[in-house]
């Protein structure tokens, strides 16, 4: 199996004996070896298969790589290799999100570890797609219902429009409004459609200029199939002075949609959804409060976990919570939510540095 690799270490001998396991393993690796930071950010542009990575080096070690992975929302397997290391140094590279380690005296298991990170890395490719194809399902629900109302009108007026060619007591006036009616309900349909379709395309992460209320504006547009059907009032209280954020628009967009969606789904039906922003130096805040059935303190520590859901099994992967908290980490943001229990409503704010 072919396998791109990135090894931060220093020594070429235990480098070498890294690869040497891994061709037992039935591998063919080509690596790279870095021992310092600004080769190893330099390499990730050659989007490594997996990441090995010594623990303590005297430059740049694994934990200054896994945060700079974290920040970026880089999903790479990452597999920590040291020649000692105790148990509260690999609990705490497993928490800033190393998939494994071991030690250089047991480098045996080392084709093991690599290809069980490699099939966790599938695994979760898997589900983001499963999630992305149930969050288009739900949108395209959605826009069905909102798109049979001006259908039926471009089909009414078009009957109308055609009777009038048939009936010449029909004053070209009357045919004239049917076709201006034709024209602004299949320019809705066209809006509808190109939603869905921008939604649905794939996005990067490079930054840019960019305004929140802009981001804001577009997810509500994207999400109001579902809010308008839930009867949810939008409150929108837009700060006037809101200086300009740097992200990606349509990866924010997605993350402010996920987040409008999950409060619809929480008022069940009914209820206020009150969007505010504000300045608080150094950062742009974006509030979602909604009259839901809100968050027991049990759940609410696990919110942004993977795979963590409060839904009906079957209902859904847990995943957009976590995939929204990747994004805006990613933006060197913080998001969080608050609710004072069951039937008190949750906020969710997302923060975001000037």
């Amino acid at each position: 199996m072919p396998l791109r690799m990135l090894i931060l270490e220093d020594r070429p001998e235990d480098a070498e004996l890294m690869l040497y396991e891994l061709r037992k393993a039935g591998f063919q690796p080509e690596a790279h070896r870095v021992d310092t930071e600004a080769d190893f950010q330099a390499q990730l542009a050659a989007n490594p298969d997996i990441i090995l990575a010594d623990y303590s080096l005297p430059q740049y070690g694994a934990r200054q790589a896994l945060q700079y992975l974290q920040e970026r929302g880089l999903d790479i397997p990452f597999i920590v290799v040291t020649g000692a290391l105790n148990d509260e140094e690999a609990a705490a590279c497993i928490k800033e999100g190393a998939t494994d380690y071991l030690r250089k005296d047991r480098m045996a298991r080392l084709g093991y570890a690599v290809s069980s990170a490699l099939e966790r890395r599938e695994m979760r490719k898997r589900v983001l797609a499963s999630e992305k194809m149930g969050s288009i399902g739900r949108f395209a629900a959605g826009a069905s219902h909102e798109l049979n109302n001006p259908l039926a009108c471009v089909i009414g007026f078009s009957e109308v429009a055609l009777a009038s060619l048939a009936d010449k007591r029909l004053s070209r006036v009357k045919l004239k409004t049917a076709l201006e009616i034709i024209i602004h309900h299949a320019q809705r349909c066209k809006s509808i459609v190109a939603s869905l379709l921008a939604y649905g395309r794939a996005f990067s992460l490079e930054p840019a200029p960019v305004h929140a209320h802009e981001a804001l504006e577009e997810a509500l547009a994207l999400a109001e199939r579902q809010a308008s059907l839930a009867n949810i009032h939008v409150i929108k209280t837009f700060a006037g002075d809101l200086p300009v954020i740097q992200v990606n628009r349509e990866a924010l967009s997605r993350v402010f949609v996920n987040v409008i969606l999950n409060a619809c789904q929480a008022m069940d039906g009914t209820g206020i959804l009150t969007l505010t922003t504000r300045k608080q130096d150094p950062w742009v805040e974006i509030v979602f409060q909604d009259t839901g059935k809100g968050i027991s303190a049990e759940n609410l520590p696990k919110l942004f976990d993977p795979f963590f859901s409060t839904r009906e099994v079957g209902a859904g992967t847990g995943m957009g919570l976590s995939i929204c908290a990747g994004i805006i980490h990613a933006f060197q943001g913080e998001i969080k939510a608050e609710s004072r229990g069951a039937g008190q409503g949750a906020t969710f704010t997302v923060r975001l540095p000037i």
